[in-house]
């Protein structure tokens, strides 16, 4: 039992009845893909040009995951609130 990996998964996925091995993956994978487009937005204050540039990836394809995703790239700009102040706060600065 020793070599036996440690997998961690999703609550819905483990509580998932009859889904099939495919069933199981797609979900997770959408859910790593949507997790990391929202990293790369956030790291790139919502700039899509910039975030596909690190995926290795067109603006345009990045673009398409995101709608398919259904995220909003404007969620994650500085929005100026007075001088000196970010919307994003002091995590603003840290990438």
């Amino acid at each position: 039992m020793e070599n036996i990996p440690n997998i961690h998964i999703t609550a819905r996925v483990a509580s998932a009845k009859e889904q099939t091995l495919a069933d199981v993956r797609n979900q997770i994978l959408s859910e790593i893909e949507e997790q990391y487009l929202r990293l790369l937005l956030i790291r790139h204050q919502g700039s899509v040009t910039n975030a596909a540039e690190t995926a290795s990836v067109s603006t345009s394809y990045l673009r398409r995951l995101i709608k398919k995703r259904g995220i909003d790239p404007s969620q994650y700009r500085e929005k100026k609130n007075s001088p000196g102040k970010t919307k994003m706060g002091s995590y603003s600065s840290v990438y």
